[in-house]
C-alpha cells in the first residue's frame, strides 16, 4: 500500500506555541479539509499503520504552518497540499 499522508493531532501540546488569536480547533479543521480536497489520507489523531509508515509519503505540513502557514486559508492550504 503506497498513500501520501499526513498526521494531525488535537493535542495543543503537540502544536507547541500557538500564535496569538489563532484558534486551534479551526486549524485543524482548515488542514484536515484542505488534505482531503486534495486527495491526501489524513491520520487524526492515530498513528498510520507501519506498512503505510514504512511505503507511503508523509508531508511535513507542520513545519510549513509554523512559518507562514497558520496565516493560510483552506484553499491556499489545498494548492499547497495539490503542489507536494
Amino acid at each position: 500500500m503506497t498513500e501520501t499522508y499526513v498526521t494531525i493531532n488535537d493535542d495543543p501540546d503537540y502544536w507547541g506555541t500557538i500564535p496569538p488569536g489563532c484558534d486551534l480547533a479551526a486549524e485543524i479543521t482548515k488542514i484536515i479539509n484542505a488534505a482531503d480536497d486534495a486527495e491526501i489520507v489524513v491520520y487524526h489523531n492515530c498513528t498510520p499503520s507501519q506498512e503505510v509508515r514504512d511505503n507511503g509519503t508523509e508531508l511535513d505540513w507542520f513545519t510549513e504552518w509554523c512559518a507562514t502557514g497558520h496565516e493560510w486559508d483552506e484553499h491556499y492550504w489545498t494548492n499547497w497540499f495539490r503542489a507536494q
